[in-house]
């Protein structure tokens, strides 16, 4: 064996031992955890709002037509797409929402 190199030698390892928690520490995480549960929870419900009043806008906005137009077919076909447009996109927002609270999928 070469001079230069010697045995390795392991490092000093002190002893590990896992403690639990505090019940102040645990009580404060799991409260953090249930904040942030809640804030998750609110975020969807608020975006699934926000498709609605989007759907319901765009809706209205096909309706509305139906109102400019002179020929009366065409008025009676913008303002039912317009209704089935508001009605389906509503559906579709809460439908996603259910999904997702349903599934846990935060």
């Amino acid at each position: 064996m070469q001079e230069s190199m010697r045995p390795y030698a392991p490092p000093d390892r002190a002893v590990y031992r896992w403690t639990p928690p505090s019940p102040e520490a645990r009580a404060a995480e799991l409260m953090r955890a249930d904040r942030e549960a809640r804030w998750v929870e609110l975020k969807l419900y608020g975006f699934a709002l926000l498709q609605c009043f989007a759907s319901t806008a765009v809706g209205c906005v096909v309706a509305g037509f139906g109102f400019a137009v002179t020929d009366p077919e065409l008025g009676r076909i913008l303002l039912l797409a317009g209704s089935i447009l508001s009605l389906a996109g509503n559906m579709a927002a809460l439908w996603r929402l259910a999904v997702r609270v349903g599934l846990g999928e935060y």
